[in-house]
């Protein structure tokens, strides 16, 4: 399965969890990448696959969720780190540096995050600029290795 979107549903409760995960995973061919209970009672459910299919998971999600719902977000052109990450498969070595967010919705966590990027390319943007300097600038989802090869 092409995965390169996720889908989050966070939900008040663990019944509706339960409920609400399994409708995603029979309404298109996505894949569980977590289901779980959070702090406060609180549930997630997380499935990844390619984007309509993902979108269509969560829509049948809100629909089972009976007012339940706590945030939801869909993401797209995703790096496929992400997927390990979520898994817990993918480690970071050594940091520089830690920036910590604190919310009430994971789901607004993950869109934070992968608004990160383009916040970072929009302070450094705004520093050239007061330069008179920029160019130009861009943010390019999934980079191919090939052109990552010609950068170094």
């Amino acid at each position: 399965m092409a995965q390169n979107a996720i889908g989050i549903v966070e939900l008040t409760g663990v019944a509706a969890g339960f409920t609400v995960t399994d409708t995603m995973l029979k309404a298109r061919s996505v894949e569980l990448l977590l289901a779980r209970t959070i702090c406060s009672g609180k549930y997630l459910a997380m499935v990844g696959g390619d984007m309509a299919d993902v979108e269509t998971a969560v829509d049948a999600g809100l629909l089972a969720a009976e007012g339940t719902v706590v945030n939801t977000c869909c993401l797209s052109n995703l790096h496929p780190d992400v997927f390990a990450a979520v898994s817990g498969a993918n480690v970071p070595g050594e940091l520089a540096a830690l920036g910590v967010m604190q919310s009430f919705s994971v789901a607004a966590l993950i869109e934070a995050a992968d608004a990160a990027v383009e916040a970072a390319v929009q302070a450094g943007s705004e520093r050239i600029t007061a330069k008179g300097l920029l160019v130009n600038r861009t943010v390019i989802p999934r980079l191919r290795p090939e052109l990552l090869s010609e950068m170094i």
